[in-house]
């Protein structure tokens, strides 16, 4: 089959270019969303990861809470002393910001910043007390150190709240607390 070409008419030929038109048309504005896409992809990636990198600096860099106790604070740790088998009497009052009123009590409410936080623990209550407590010996204020009871050698342990407390020299009482100190 032979087909024969015949001019276009000049309807034909406005149609052609018409279609070609629109054709270039479509072609452009696909070609113009698909540039907003990617560039909408481009700014919600980068707002996305500048979001991930400030909450990531605000949660590693954020001011931590101050060790409590703070200046202001005003917290009570009973205590209880046993050596050899033998409850001993509360120790008198004494300052401080960590200190007992002669009550069986520990209150805990610095004055000065070398008292807050991790400082206010039992080792500053021992000194300020005057009394000197290790794992192998214990000294009351005033009293002569012990190293043995009934002969045998004898050893420190601390409980807080009736559990074992091994760093107890470090410990920071807390409202509340029990702590008992025995040394058999």
């Amino acid at each position: 089959m032979i087909r024969i070409l015949m001019p276009m008419t000049t309807h034909q030929e406005k149609e052609e270019r018409r279609q070609k038109r629109e054709e270039t048309v479509e072609e452009e504005r696909k070609k113009r969303d698909a540039k907003k896409k990617v560039k909408q992809m481009i700014v919600i990636s980068t707002g996305l990861a500048i979001v991930a990198v400030v909450a990531f600096f605000l949660s590693n860099i954020s001011p931590a809470m101050p060790d409590r106790p703070l200046i202001g604070d005003h917290w009570h740790a009973d205590y209880s002393i046993e050596i050899c088998g033998e409850m001993q009497p509360i120790i008198p009052e004494f300052p401080g910001g960590v200190h007992t009123h002669g009550d069986g009590k520990i209150h805990i409410h610095p004055y000065v910043q070398e008292e807050t936080g991790k400082q206010a623990n039992l080792a500053l209550f021992f000194d300020n007390a005057g009394l000197k407590v290790s794992n192998s010996s214990i000294q009351m204020p005033e009293g002569a150190e012990i190293t043995q009871c009934n002969g045998s050698r004898a050893e420190t342990s601390v409980t807080l709240n009736g559990n074992a407390l091994a760093d107890y020299l470090s410990y920071v009482m807390q409202d509340g607390d029990v702590i008992g100190i025995k040394f058999s």
